[in-house]
């Protein structure tokens, strides 16, 4: 924002939406003097001046000026132009900057609740930040939460309650559900400790390990085994239809739920679809993404869709019909320095015990042989050496 001809010449960004130009316009600039970039007594553009500015119709600056005149926020004078009329101690100014406040909590938590995030992880995750911002240089600060990102599974979160409860446990969990490719950026952005990933290489025929190499070339990763499931179709229990497999989808015309781009369910359906001849453009509902298991059956049994993808546990949960498609593995992918710092002492700790391999197995679905195994152990390519488990 820069003075210009005695006036405030403002950058004004007016938010995507339905609602009509001018009162999107007057948002934005709600939105300036809430935050103090204008302030009271500056002068505003003439409305010819910010309709060329921002390539609307000088009615939509005049209406937009109107409204925030009758608001008391804007007051014009013959001959002195627009001016800024509300002033610090305004009760005014107090709700538009309270109004502003929650437009900020609102957009990131609709962000958040967008890209898979519990109500519970994102609240816990605000009042951790929160707390730190508020502490004294001479506090110390609370631990930082142990992330855990990617696909989501009822055996990790079985294990996050568990560990949730310790009384030992040093940090607050955070468990994400970004889906698999999701959990590995997460790692590589610094933004998560551990990613949960079932990824088929199609190419090597194997789970997993390609994609990590590929992701973390330069990189010392762990690979830990957390089970070995069950995927298949979930179907209504009352189908009046005799679903079979994945062709049922094009041969009976049924309406599929799918799983969000980058999650390995949604790699493997592609996958399994392609070897079948089948195109997303054959299928309706392809384009229909949700964040996890559970969604995908719970649109199953409110019948808004006829099939979906997903593991035994969840379609046993909700009383569903369940197909194998196939037997597949579930890896913890661990940068090496954190599967050796006390960060994690008590995860493994809980990850290796037979009380969690029953816990599992309770859920059905699993196949436990390998649960807390380290499966594989990857090394950058330039620094070959051995590292000790």
């Amino acid at each position: 924002m820069r003075k210009h001809d005695n006036y405030q010449e403002i950058e004004l960004r007016l938010n995507p939406g339905k609602a009509p130009l001018y009162q999107r316009l007057a948002e934005a600039i709600r939105d300036r003097v809430a935050t103090g970039l204008l302030s009271p007594g500056n002068r505003l553009p003439p409305i010819r001046r910010l309709a060329l500015q921002l390539n609307i119709h000088t009615n939509t600056v005049a209406r937009a000026y109107s409204e925030l005149e009758r608001e008391g926020v804007l007051t014009t004078r013959r001959g002195g132009g627009t001016t800024v009329s509300i002033n610090s101690e305004d009760p005014l100014l107090s709700a538009l900057r309270t109004e502003r406040l929650r437009s900020i909590i609102s957009k990131a938590a609709l962000e958040a609740l967008s890209l898979g995030y519990e109500p519970a992880q994102i609240e816990k995750a605000m009042s951790h930040h929160l707390a730190t911002y508020l502490k004294s240089p001479a506090e110390p600060t609370a631990p930082e939460p142990l992330v855990i990102s990617g696909s989501d599974d009822p055996a990790l979160g079985l294990l996050v309650n568990r560990l949730s409860r310790m009384s030992d446990q040093p940090s607050p969990i955070l468990s994400v559900h970004a889906g698999s490719m999701g959990g590995l950026l997460a790692v590589a952005r610094g933004e998560a400790h551990m990613a949960g990933i079932h990824l088929w290489d199609a190419e090597q025929r194997t789970y997993n390990t390609p994609f990590v190499k590929r992701m973390f070339p330069d990189r010392s990763m762990v690979l830990v085994n957390l089970a070995h499931r069950e995927l298949g179709l979930m179907i209504h229990q009352r189908s009046e239809e005799s679903i079979d497999g994945l062709k049922s989808l094009i041969e009976q015309d049924l309406v599929l739920v799918n799983r969000q781009s980058g999650s390995g369910t949604r790699l493997i359906l592609d996958y399994e679809l392609k070897q079948r001849n089948i195109t997303p453009s054959q299928i309706k509902g392809y384009d229909h993404e949700v964040n996890d298991h559970f969604s995908v059956a719970e649109c199953v049994a409110n019948r808004d869709a006829d099939i979906g993808i997903g593991t035994l546990t969840a379609a046993r949960a909700l009383g569903l019909k369940f197909i194998p498609i196939r037997h597949e593995r579930y890896d913890l992918v661990i940068p090496y320095e954190w599967y050796r710092s006390e960060l994690l002492t008590s995860f493994l700790t809980i990850l290796h015990s037979d009380q969690y391999r029953d816990a599992i197995n309770h859920l059905g679905g699993y196949d436990t042989s390998q649960t807390g195994d380290v499966v594989a152990r990857l090394f950058p390519v330039q620094q070959p050496k051995t590292l000790t488990s």
